[in-house]
């Protein structure tokens, strides 16, 4: 079925918002999110186009364990750290970022999960945004639209996370599921079943 002509405008909407009122996707307080973030579909969604974007490869991610694990990593920040230093990456952490997280996930069998993950992709998917396949294998795909969206995220909160999201891919695109899977079990237990 041919798609009408892509709506994206509320994704960039959503970016201008962000940007002229300098909203950082890591907020101090679960109060201040609730405050800032109202648009909780398009904020997800957002996040979801840059784990794509920068943790993926040539805007593709085929692994529904990466993509958790590089979600769980930015939503909470203090599990990233603790990775980041066992790793002997350096990276600074606000003492806000260290005693909050972003959206809670749930436990799942191989990796945390967020039981809305399917109400986003599925709002980026109507939106001609990105490409989805779960019949073969789980992959998530930018299309050239959602590509150009992407570069629109511009501001210091976003940047800092794009920074990370290339130390995570940097670290962990090439690792198999299998060594993923057991990085989250070694350090990570109480995030799945």
């Amino acid at each position: 079925m041919k798609r009408n002509k892509p709506i994206a405008d509320g994704i960039r909407d959503f970016i201008k918002e962000l940007m002229e009122q300098k909203k950082a996707l890591v907020v101090d307080s679960t109060e201040q999110k609730r405050i800032n973030f109202e648009y909780s579909v398009e904020y997800n969604a957002m996040r979801i186009l840059l784990i794509v974007e920068y943790c993926g490869v040539n805007g593709k991610i085929d692994s529904k364990i990466k993509f958790t694990f590089y979600d769980f990593l930015i939503r909470y920040p203090i599990c990233l750290k603790l990775i980041f230093e066992k790793m002997g990456i350096s990276e600074e952490f606000s003492d806000a970022e260290l005693t909050s997280i972003d959206k809670q996930m749930v436990k799942h069998i191989s990796s945390a999960w967020d039981p809305e993950y399917y109400n986003y992709l599925s709002f980026l998917d109507a939106r001609d945004l990105i490409t989805i396949n779960y019949k073969e294998k789980f992959e998530i795909r930018l299309t050239p639209l959602g590509r150009s969206i992407v570069k629109e995220f511009r501001s210091s909160g976003i940047n800092k996370i794009i920074h990370r999201y290339k130390i995570i891919k940097k670290t962990f695109s090439k690792k198999k599921d299998n060594v993923i899977e057991e990085i989250i079990k070694n350090n990570f237990s109480f995030a799945v079943l």
